[in-house]
């Protein structure tokens, strides 16, 4: 049975890194200049960077680290969703274990 419910789970992670890697979050930067795209595996797919930020260091160095994070936060979330997904299908009904993955 746990067996089982392994090999399941498994899979179901496999499943989800693959359809994870086809799968992307946007993220612009407060002055809109920067655009970062990741997929669902948190890796940075594309950088888009407006030459105009470049003439200001420090608003360019600031803006890339908020872009990054928040393009890595939106994927990290929408990950974990998903991992919550395959979990609550690949789990048997156990009584008393309900809303465990909520």
């Amino acid at each position: 049975m746990f067996g089982d419910i392994k090999n399941k789970l498994n899979q179901g992670k496999e499943d989800l890194a693959k359809r994870m890697a086809d799968t992307y979050v946007r993220s612009l930067s407060p002055s809109k200049q920067i655009e970062i795209i990741a997929n669902g595996n948190r890796q940075i797919m594309d950088i888009k960077i407006h030459e105009e930020i470049y003439e200001d260091k420090e608003q360019f160095e600031d803006e890339l680290i908020i872009c990054l994070n928040n393009a890595l936060e939106k994927a990290d979330i929408m990950h974990q969703e998903e991992l919550k997904t395959v979990m609550k299908s690949n789990m048997p009904n156990i009584p008393g274990l309900d809303g465990l993955l909520d």
